[in-house]
């Protein structure tokens, strides 16, 4: 009965009840989402005002404001990356299962379509690889909202299907893209005076490869290789274990965009720990990467004594480079920085209480995210968004207290389910009427199949803060959501 119960309250809630969208202000807020398996990868939507999550082969996602679960679903793809395409399809690259799994598996790309009157996602088309040969690890958008697929291990991108392609069964082969200084751990594509280029990230390399998008019949990039260290002559080149991570910049009106740059590249190296800026600058018909007038920062000097030798690996950033998150796995900390047009600066640090495991933050800077956790497979991770981080003082310990444990904590009150007072503070008092509540305890009966308006307002707040109640209770809505 109690399941049922679960599966009618599911089917009530994970439903957004209307399309309001609060309005942005300047206030700084953040809010957590708690006990989190494996973390794959998070994406905002733009404005920063919903959170997709990809969670062991699941995709979650959330409303912000206030913090609100609305839809899940059971995706079979180990995220590598997750991005919100200008079409307005999610989608998602990784690992896909085989025979319900992942331990045969190959290369999977699913598109993920929004139904609007729902507000849910369905999945639209998916293209997989030969079983266990290659695996998507990234993916980018040309100018005509084409979304392009790169492999790491094959040294190639080519274009997603498309599903007509897919339905009138087209044999055509599509054009890959193979890449020069090797496997690509990151890609990124963008227009520079009408014409599209793309930067990517070498996986295992301090090398980035740029050049002009061309899919054409010659299959070759004819890009060039950019080492992000230069060598002095004599000097022993140090080996590199980690690729470098990479943001493209619009430089706009500043004082950076010299010479008709109009965009710049920020890099993050984990073998040196430095924060890079390289103007891509133009000559006669083509651009490339320049070294000259190339901001960098030594990052160790800014982490907190015990954790300058962390690896440094992640890297998040606005459009701008306006609000600038770096961080370790192995470290508790997030280091912030900006670029002002003019140079970059250290804008202080965010003490996490716990490892680092992931960051994000939407392309306008209006929302970041920071994932953290001690167990180095999830279960205990944790996702706190930040809402106006640019807003952050110099120096901050993320709060203990959050408005949607407030609201969960008078909603267990109301229940006679005792949250003592109601603070915002997830405590033992909290988690007690919380698992109270869900084993039948409280006013409204778990085992009614249509239980009360409140009951399933409280329980939607539950699972919006703590999904491991829905995944752990109710998997088989996963799949059929």
């Amino acid at each position: 009965m109690f399941q049922r119960y679960l599966i009618a309250l599911s089917l009530a809630l994970l439903t957004p009840a209307g399309a309001a969208v609060a309005q942005s202000d300047s206030r700084l807020r953040f809010e957590t989402i708690f006990d989190l398996p494996f973390v794959q990868s998070l994406e905002f939507a733009p404005g920063g005002r919903e959170l997709f999550v990809a969670v062991e082969g699941h995709l979650l996602q959330w409303e912000l404001d206030p913090l609100n679960l609305v839809h899940h679903q059971n995706t079979q793809v180990l995220a590598n990356e997750m991005v919100l395409g200008p079409d307005q399809r999610l989608y998602s690259v990784g690992l896909g299962s085989a025979r319900g799994s992942f331990s045969q598996a190959g290369s999977k790309a699913v598109a993920f379509g929004r139904d609007e009157a729902a507000g849910a996602a369905f999945e639209v088309v998916e293209a997989n690889s030969n079983l266990g040969i290659s695996q998507y690890s990234s993916i980018a958008f040309d100018s005509g909202g084409n979304a392009i697929l790169a492999s790491a291990s094959s040294y190639t991108a080519s274009p997603f299907p498309r599903r007509e392609d897919v339905q009138n069964g087209d044999a055509r082969k599509y054009p890959q893209l193979k890449f020069r200084c090797g496997g690509v751990s990151q890609l990124s594509i963008f227009a520079i005076d009408g014409v599209d280029h793309y930067l990517a990230s070498t996986a295992g390399q301090a090398t980035l490869e740029f050049g002009k998008l061309d899919l054409g019949s010659e299959r070759s990039a004819a890009g060039d290789c950019f080492m992000v260290e230069q060598m002095e002559k004599g000097q022993i080149r140090q080996p590199t274990f980690d690729a470098v991570r990479h943001a493209v910049i619009d430089l706009g009106d500043t004082p950076f965009s010299t010479d008709g740059a109009s965009k710049a590249i920020m890099v993050l190296n984990p073998n040196t720990n430095k924060l890079s800026l390289f103007r891509i600058e133009p000559f006669g018909n083509t651009h490339f990467l320049s070294r000259l007038g190339a901001l960098e920062l030594d990052l160790g000097k800014f982490m907190p004594s015990g954790a300058q030798d962390a690896v440094l690996t992640d890297l998040a950033t606005d459009a701008k480079g306006r609000e600038v998150h770096v961080s370790s796995t192995s470290a508790s900390v997030v280091l912030r920085f900006d670029f002002d047009g003019t140079g970059l600066s250290y804008r202080g640090r965010i003490a996490t209480g716990a490892p680092v495991q992931r960051l994000e933050m939407s392309s306008d800077g209006a929302a970041a995210a920071i994932v953290t956790g001690r167990a180095p497979f999830g279960g205990d991770w944790r996702i706190t968004v930040i809402e106006n981080p640019a807003a952050l003082s110099d120096w901050l310990q993320v709060p203990a207290s959050f408005s949607s444990i407030k609201a969960l904590q008078e909603q267990l009150n109301a229940q006679d389910l005792s949250a003592g007072f109601p603070d915002g503070i997830l405590g033992p008092q909290t988690t007690t009427a919380v698992g109270d509540f869900l084993s039948g305890k409280g006013k409204t009966s778990p085992t009614s199949n249509e239980p009360d308006g409140d009951a399933q307002m409280l329980y939607q707040s539950i699972v919006s803060s703590f999904p491991k109640y829905l995944l752990k209770e109710n998997p088989a809505r996963l799949a059929n959501d």
